[in-house]
């Protein structure tokens, strides 16, 4: 096992530790933060399969599928924020500001 392949072994850890945290944090968050929190846990759990996959074809180099699916991710999560940023404008003024 590389170098290159225990960094993306430990960023898959992050990305499904991180994916887990808005997942739970979804149940304890205002409705209006729900929908966003469960679409970035979903992006957060896919982007850390994107790792293990990479892993996976590492002899291969990264296929266009795998780089198409890691797009589409950090587009999704760049989605995920200016939703909140949006939603957290909205009126409540308990909500946390980012």
């Amino acid at each position: 096992m590389s170098g290159a392949d225990i960094f993306n072994g430990a960023e898959a850890g992050v990305w499904f530790a991180i994916g887990i945290g808005c997942w739970v944090a979804s149940f304890r968050s205002p409705a209006k933060y729900k929908k966003t929190l469960l679409v970035a846990a979903v992006a957060f759990l896919v982007f850390g399969v994107s790792d293990v996959l990479e892993i996976l074809t590492a002899g291969t180099g990264m296929p266009w599928w795998l780089w198409a699916m890691k797009i589409l991710c950090v587009l999704c999560l760049a989605g995920c924020y200016f939703a909140y940023r949006r939603i957290s404008r909205t009126g409540d003024s308990s909500s946390p500001r980012a």
